[in-house]
């Protein structure tokens, strides 16, 4: 019977312990976790700005840009299977794919 009167207060003692750390996370996290960027389309491509990550010094360079040289498969091809039978792949020495 005194066993089970502790088991009682244990369990009572660890509901309020998970009670207050719910409340606790709640009123942490409630509108300062909430994500502060914006997202805008230009020309067709969204972009998205986040003011938490750091875009680099002023006018910098971005460090690589991709250009589109290529497009494999046909319009008709749903997009899933236009890669789907490429074996292999290798690049040159001028930087072409070669498959």
């Amino acid at each position: 019977m005194h066993s089970e009167r502790r088991r009682r207060l244990w369990c009572m003692n660890l509901r309020s312990i998970v009670v207050v750390l719910v409340l606790l996370g709640a009123v942490a996290c409630s509108e300062s976790c909430q994500w502060q960027g914006t997202i805008e389309e230009r020309d067709g491509v969204a972009w998205i700005n986040n003011p938490a990550a750091d875009p680099g010094p002023e006018g910098a360079e971005p460090p690589f840009a991709l250009v589109l040289e290529q497009t494999f498969g046909a319009e008709e091809e749903p997009a899933d299977s236009l890669l789907s039978f490429i074996i292999d792949m290798a690049i040159d020495e001028a930087g072409n794919v070669r498959s």
